[in-house]
């Protein structure tokens, strides 16, 4: 019925002893089509009982549109196995101008290869998609690729900023010599600067990132309406990416001030236990969720870098990936004041080589026992 790109089956048995699975296949039509086949049709044996097939989360997802993303990304799936970065970019570049492109480490279960293509511009995304979207082959292959924009670009714009705690934003694809004064020249522009933080380590095509807090929510809009793929800086051609960082979001009546950095819910951590917060009393106090690791991380590498800020005691890898193709883990520390410093280095700011977006780490919910009941993923 249409591609498969990738494919998640869930182990644990309902009472009739069935089992689930998530499908991705190419694109929406394709999905549609398998859907009006199969869904209470068709019989897997031992089970007399037909299948059920349905969009997940129960909604027809909508195909993004270079009206609904922040930024120009392109997701590239059904490439042959032996595929390079450098033959895609090539590809590519006969139809518009690329930053870079990013291979996904992980095959789909079929053997073929995808990847994100980062443009210069939405104009060039479309025409990409135009020119190679269910069209292109490989040499060698029977294949056609698939060329859409990706999920992960779609910066979610609420009616109002009432969904964000912070008046935080993220700022990308800066050049690698930028300066916190550079920043906060050009933001201030648009309103009273509360900081401008570099993060630490470029990404893989040396660009930088950062966050920018203001005082107010309006004057995050005013910097989004202004900047968000409008600005480059001078020596550099890439347009800058603005948007609300994702760990602004939370309830605000948690927000700005509870503490030195950011509230009980949110702040520089992203969840619970941000830069200069307390864990609540539902948190672990030594263990951390690290999340958006590469698939090929083990808990050796995971060790290694995570006992630069403390001693590890444990780690346990959770190795089921994500659409993007990471993965998650927990770890351990010997006491809470190296599990918060580990968190500050590494939340947002660590890049293992195989990801071109920076790892999460927030501190994991508590087991029973441990002063709360446990309400989310544990070991």
């Amino acid at each position: 019925y249409g591609t498969i790109i990738n494919i998640h089956v869930m182990r644990r048995q309902t009472q009739s002893g069935a089992i689930c699975a998530f499908v991705e296949m190419a694109d929406s039509t394709q999905a549609q089509s398998a859907i009006d086949a199969l869904n209470l049709k068709t019989t897997i044996p031992p089970h007399s009982s037909p299948i059920t097939v349905a969009f997940a989360n129960a909604n027809k997802p909508t195909q993004p549109t270079k009206d609904t993303v922040s930024e120009p990304k392109l997701f590239v799936g059904n490439l042959p196995p032996d595929v390079t970065e450098e033959g895609l970019t090539s590809v590519f570049q006969a139809h518009a101008a690329v930053d870079r492109v990013v291979l996904i480490n992980r095959p789909s279960p079929t053997g073929n290869r995808s990847a994100f293509a980062y443009l210069k511009d939405t104009q060039g995304c479309e025409a990409c998609i135009k020119e190679l979207n269910g069209t292109y082959k490989f040499p060698g292959s029977e294949e056609v690729i698939v060329v859409r924009f990706a999920d992960s670009a779609v910066q979610s714009q609420p009616k109002s900023y009432g969904e964000y705690s912070e008046p935080k934003l993220f700022v990308g694809n800066l050049p690698s010599e930028i300066t916190e004064k550079e920043l906060e020249d050009l933001f201030s522009a648009y309103g009273e600067l509360d900081r401008v933080f570099l993060i630490g380590r470029p990404a893989p095509t040396g660009n930088r990132s950062a966050f920018t807090v203001f005082k107010s929510h309006d004057s995050c809009q005013k910097a989004i309406a202004a900047l968000n793929n409008n600005h480059s800086f001078p020596a550099c051609s890439d347009k800058i990416v603005v948007r609300y960082a994702d760990s602004a979001t939370g309830r605000k009546d948690q927000g700005w001030g509870q503490d030195s950095w950011g509230s009980a819910g949110s702040g520089w951590g992203g969840a619970a236990g941000g830069w200069g917060s307390a864990p609540s009393p539902q948190m672990s106090q030594i263990k951390l969720f690290i999340g958006n690791l590469p698939s090929s991380c083990t808990s050796e590498q995971l060790t290694s870098v995570a006992s630069q800020h403390g001693q590890v005691t444990h780690v346990h890898m959770m190795h089921n990936p994500t659409a993007s193709g990471a993965i998650c883990a927990f770890v351990e520390f010997a006491s809470p004041e190296q599990a918060r410093t580990a968190m500050r280095a590494l939340d947002g700011v660590y890049y293992f080589p195989d990801r071109d977006t920076p790892v999460t780490a927030t501190y994991a919910k508590a087991k029973p026992g441990r002063g709360a009941p446990a309400e989310g993923a544990d070991w």
